[in-house]
């Protein structure tokens, strides 16, 4: 008799260690994504008798209004006929709770807004401008932006031709830029057995700061003229931002909620991770005016407009900030 109970023993434990329970279907859906962080956009680099070996200091400081963009982002679960991912609540034996999906009531493809953007009401920056040769300049440079308390610093290096030509100036650059954001996602991550069609469904909320690396480009034509008292700028710049690997990690305060997930192990189960990722493109376009006040300092003002072009479904897709910068000569 202690013989056959060691072996069942020993069954049941192989059972659990080695994924002898039965396969389950196991999906995570992106319900909600907020994302909190600057849309950084390059300097103004006015071209105005190119030298080799030059260098510039540029701070500068744009202020605006908080604003808050909208739009889809793939991966969200379906949905009711209302609009609303709806679930069960089954009460167990032991006081706790678990959330179920019946499987015949969530049928429609979610078609609302489940992304939120939110950018700064300020940013200030420095900047260093170096130049190689008269057509050849390498560009650093840092932002600093807050929200809702938390600092959130951009970097980027680049790298310019640049030509001045009688009364016009003109810059090319490319670069790399890196930048901080704040994301709140919200997860639903659901586990159904493929013998059944009723889903155990947990709720995910997940909270960080993460720093991630795009491509930037701008173009900036200036006016040269000595006899005005103010010269003219007007730069075109693209950046892009983008956001991904989002794990759900925490678990939403619910009251009684019993975490059903993995009772098997992660080899028996078959995931789909059906959540989209973050990614954006702008297009900023700046007009502005500057004068010399000497050799070797230069003012400019002017209105950065960005257009968002990639999120779907966008709302107040278009951010208005003025900006301020100073151009030292060293």
């Amino acid at each position: 008799m202690n013989n056959l109970r060691l072996c069942a023993a020993a069954i049941l434990v192989c059972a659990v260690l080695f994924g002898c329970g039965e396969t389950k279907e196991v999906t995570l859906y992106l319900q909600g994504l907020q994302v909190r962080g600057p849309a950084m956009n390059p300097p103004v680099h006015i071209t105005q008798n190119p030298e080799g070996n030059e260098v510039h200091i540029i701070p500068r400081f744009s202020v605006g209004s908080t604003q808050t963009m909208s739009g889809r982002i793939q991966g969200h679960t379906k949905v009711n006929r209302n609009g609303v991912f709806r679930v069960d609540t089954v009460f167990r034996s032991d006081s706790g709770v678990v959330f179920q999906d019946r499987g015949n009531v969530n049928v429609n493809p979610f078609d609302g807004k489940n992304l939120t953007r939110k950018f700064p009401s300020y940013s200030v920056g420095a900047d260093i401008d170096v130049g190689l040769s008269k057509v050849w300049a390498l560009s650093f440079g840092t932002l600093y932006s807050s929200m809702d308390g938390q600092g959130l610093w951009s970097y980027r290096a680049g790298l310019g031709i640049r030509s001045h030509k009688g009364s016009m100036g003109f810059r090319i650059e490319f670069g790399w830029q890196w930048e901080e954001f704040v994301y709140e996602a919200y997860t639903v991550v659901t586990e159904r057995p493929l013998s059944s069609s009723v889903s155990t469904v947990s709720f995910y909320r997940d909270e960080a700061k993460k720093t991630f690396g795009r491509f930037y480009g701008s173009l900036v034509l200036n006016t040269v003229r000595d006899n005005w008292p103010v010269n003219l700028f007007f730069q075109v710049a693209l950046t892009g931002q983008k956001l991904d690997e989002i794990q759900p990690r925490v678990l939403q305060e619910q009251l009684w909620v019993i975490p059903p997930f993995f009772i098997v192990p992660a080899e028996q189960n078959l995931v789909h991770d059906l959540r989209g990722s973050f990614s954006s493109t702008f297009v900023h376009v700046s007009p502005g005016l500057f004068i010399n006040l000497d050799e070797n300092v230069r003012v400019l003002t002017g209105v950065r407009i960005s257009f968002e072009t990639e999120i779907d479904d966008r709302s107040n897709a278009t951010i208005v900030a003025p900006f301020v910068q100073i151009d030292l000569r060293l």
